[in-house]
C-alpha cells in the first residue's frame, strides 16, 4: 500500500548531509529525494527497491542509479543491499516517526509491526539495534551468527572507503586470469571498468548490454568480445565488440560448435581489408540506433 505522504525536513537542502549531497550532483540530489518519497518505501526507510524501480520513476538510467547509490552509501546517507534488493535510509525513521516514542505510545506498535514485514536482508540486525531504545522494539531479527561479521552502519567512513579500495584493487587483479560467470548488469558492468571500458561508454551501450544479459551474454562473453575487437586494432573496440555481439546473441536457436566459435567466426567475418570502413559505418549505426532509444525513453 502507497504512503499517503512523507515528511521532508528543509534541512535536507541546506543541512550538513545536505551540502554533502549536493555535492555528489543533481542525480544524486534527485535519488536522495526519491528514497525518502518513494512510492515503495516506508516508514522506517528500511525497504525492498530494485534498482530498476528507481530507473523507472525518475529517469535516471539504471547504471547511473547504481553509482548514485554508491555515492550516497559513501556520505552515510543510505545503504543498498544488492542481494536482497533493499535500501536502508539511516535517519529516515527519525524523520518519519519521531526521534524517539514513549513505551505506551501506539506507534512503538506500528514500528515493530512494519519492521516485522520486512523481507529478509542484510540490514535487519543493525536497524534494530540503532532504533531499539529509541521506538522501544522487542523482537529483533537477522541476527549474525559468530562466524559473520556484524554489518556497522556507523562505522568510520575513511575505513568503509579503505575496504572499497581493497576490494576493487582484488576484483582488478583477478580480472585478468578469472572471468566469473554472471547474469548481473551491475556486475558485468563493474567489472568492464577493470578491462578498460569507461562508464560513460557503458551508460551509452546499458541498453544493448541489458539486452544481451537476458539472453545469457555473461562477463566472458564479454570479455572475449572486447579481446579480439582490440586484436583487430579497432579505434573503438567496446562499442564495436556490442555491436558484433548483438548480431550474433540476435540469432534465435542458432546452432554452434561451441559457445564461442561462432562468436569468434562472426568477428572473423568483420575483419577484413575494409574493416576502417566497416568499424566507421558501424560507429554511425550504433550512434542513430542510441539516439532512437533516447528518443525512445
Amino acid at each position: 500500500m502507497m504512503r499517503d505522504y512523507s515528511k521532508i525536513s528543509p534541512q535536507f537542502w541546506v543541512g550538513q548531509t545536505g551540502k554533502k549531497i549536493r555535492k555528489l550532483g543533481v542525480d544524486a540530489q534527485l535519488l536522495a529525494l526519491y528514497l525518502m518519497t518513494s512510492p515503495h518505501a516506508n516508514m522506517l526507510g528500511l525497504y525492498h527497491l530494485p534498482v530498476a524501480y528507481i530507473s523507472a520513476d525518475t529517469g535516471i538510467p539504471f547504471q547511473g542509479a547504481l553509482e548514485g547509490l554508491q555515492l550516497l552509501e559513501n556520505i552515510g546517507f543510505c545503504a543498498y543491499d544488492d542481494e536482497a534488493e533493499t535500501v536502508w535510509v539511516y535517519e529516515m525513521a527519525t524523520y518519519q516517526v519521531g526521534e524517539s516514542l514513549s513505551p505506551n505510545d501506539n506507534q512503538c506498535k506500528g514500528v515493530q509491526n512494519e519492521y516485522n514485514k520486512v523481507a529478509e536482508n542484510r540490514f535487519l540486525s543493525a536497524f534494530y539495534d540503532k532504533y531499539k531504545d529509541s521506538f522501544h522494539l522487542k523482537n529483533q531479527r537477522g541476527i549474525t551468527s559468530p562466524c559473520e561479521a556484524p554489518y556497522n552502519p556507523l562505522g568510520s567512513q575513511e575505513q568503509e572507503q579503505e575496504q572499497e579500495q581493497e576490494q576493487e584493487q582484488e576484483q582488478e587483479s583477478s580480472t585478468a586470469h578469472t572471468l566469473p560467470n554472471s547474469n548481473s548488469v551491475a556486475e558485468i558492468c563493474q567489472k568492464l571498468r577493470g578491462l578498460g571500458v569507461t562508464e560513460s561508454e557503458q551508460r551509452q551501450r546499458l541498453p544493448e548490454i541489458t539486452a544481451l544479459v537476458k539472453r545469457g551474454a555473461t562477463f566472458e562473453d564479454f570479455a572475449a568480445f572486447l579481446a579480439k575487437a582490440q586484436e583487430a586494432s579497432a579505434k573503438a573496440p567496446f562499442p564495436w565488440s556490442i555491436k558484433v555481439m548483438t548480431q550474433d546473441f540476435g540469432q534465435p536457436q542458432k546452432a554452434r560448435a561451441s559457445p564461442n566459435q561462432s562468436r569468434m567466426e562472426n568477428l572473423s567475418q568483420v575483419k577484413d581489408n575494409s574493416l576502417a570502413e566497416r568499424v566507421a559505418a558501424k560507429l554511425a549505426e550504433q550512434k542513430n540506433e542510441t539516439k532512437t532509444i533516447e528518443a525512445k525513453l
